[in-house]
């Protein structure tokens, strides 16, 4: 069999596991089918807080240290930075979609597809679970909506996670619609525009996005504190904690709970993992993971290309003011990662400022505007699309015209 012949043989299989899912729209079988969906061990999502936090523990491995705790415990001695936490976008980065502030916006809606007029999109809200309607020429699908993705500042992206059988790896579905802020809208997911080749590990298909295993983990990954009870690496989403909590970055707690309880020693109660003990250099590489990192970069690490605001790490180690992170500029040194992301321009200005004013290396004040007006020049906002706005995080000089051209 010809590789192209192989390839669409896969594509015949993949998108038989999901079209046996989908039933033509009506009465019991719709019901059937979803109900079947969702009572499996696979599909089953974990329980939560309020907040989309686990509250139970999470043993990753034996010894006490690789146990999770959830945010309940940090809460004890760390009020402040967990208050401060609940309002920011980490805290809410995965949702079962039937429990998303955007299932009741979205139940009843219908709209055309943007580049296919002949299929309309419609959406449902049933018995606690969210779910769409593919219809086409008198023919209509239906697809269980299992998760919702983002922290809604830009928008939503819905994913639906299956397998084929026992044991079997987990696949996934990136559905073909988005929710986008900007102009409150359903519009085509990024990366599934008519004319967009498939990435690595993924088909493009009328409903949306097929990810293989290790893209889906990729996707999980970034979005949880931990894939499964086995620790990252790993995606079961009847045991992974939901979102970017305390210890995706900090590390699992349980010794360290452990220790301040009964009054440990400092020894005693180091985290394995804290970014603003790391060096600049390594807390770039670590925030990257999620934040697109050069291992994770898609285009050219060119100055005059707009696309490298995406990606902020990318930008910012190619900075002179970043010089490798021999300066000491590093992530936290503008941004609170426990808190929700400012968007005090003056607050960002002054970093800059105390910096170039500092007995630093870098002293050298901007000659046009000595006292405010930084990001401006050298760290624009640039909208890629109509829904989608960057800082530029590659601090430098541009040309006026490179700036204005791409104000929100």
């Amino acid at each position: 069999m010809s590789g192209e012949a192989e390839a669409g043989a896969d594509d015949g299989v993949l998108a038989r596991r999901f079209t046996s899912l989908a039933v033509v729209l009506g009465g019991l079988a719709v019901a059937v089918a979803v109900v079947l969906w969702w009572s499996s061990d696979a599909q089953r999502t974990p329980p939560e807080a309020p907040d989309g936090t686990r509250a139970v523990a999470v043993k990753v491995g034996s010894a006490a240290s690789e146990r999770y705790v959830g945010k309940a415990s940090c809460l004890e001695c760390h009020p402040g930075e967990c208050a401060a936490f609940s309002r920011s976008g980490h805290a809410r980065t995965l949702r079962p979609a039937a429990k998303a502030a955007i299932a009741n916006w979205l139940d009843g809606r219908t709209v055309k597809d943007p580049e296919r007029p002949e299929v309309s999109w419609t959406y449902h809200l049933r018995d606690g679970q969210l779910g769409v309607d593919r219809s086409e020429r008198g023919k209509t699908e239906s697809f269980p909506i299992e998760f919702s993705f983002g922290s809604g500042t830009v928008g939503y992206t819905f994913v639906t996670t299956m397998k084929s059988g026992p044991g079997a790896a987990p696949i996934g579905l990136e559905h073909r619609l988005s929710y986008m802020k900007a102009g409150e809208k359903l519009a085509i997911t990024p990366g599934q525009n008519a004319g967009t080749s498939s990435q690595f590990g993924t088909r493009i298909l009328p409903y949306g996005r097929l990810l293989d295993e290790a893209r889906l983990l990729s996707c999980f990954d970034c979005h949880v504190t931990t894939g499964s009870s086995e620790g990252r690496g790993r995606l079961d989403t009847a045991t992974m904690i939901p979102n970017v909590t305390c210890e995706r970055c900090h590390g699992p707690a349980g010794a360290h709970v452990e220790a301040a309880r009964r009054g440990g020693s400092e020894e005693e109660l180091r985290l394995s993992m804290g970014p603003d003990r790391d060096s600049p250099t390594k807390q770039l590489a670590d925030c990257g993971e999620c934040h697109r990192s050069s291992e994770r970069i898609e285009t050219a690490v060119d100055p005059d290309n707009l696309a490298i605001v995406r990606f902020q790490p990318v930008g910012l180690a190619e900075s002179a003011c970043f010089q490798k992170g021999q300066s000491g500029l590093r992530c936290t040194s503008c941004h609170d990662a426990h808190a929700k992301v400012s968007r005090d321009t003056a607050s960002y200005e002054a970093v800059c400022i105390d910096c170039h004013r500092s007995g630093s290396r870098v002293k050298t004040l901007c000659p046009v505007s000595p006292a405010k007006g930084c990001l401006d020049c050298h760290m624009p906002r640039v909208r890629l699309t109509p829904e989608f706005t960057f800082t530029d995080h590659w601090i430098r000089v541009r040309a006026k015209a490179s700036r204005t051209a791409h104000e929100p």
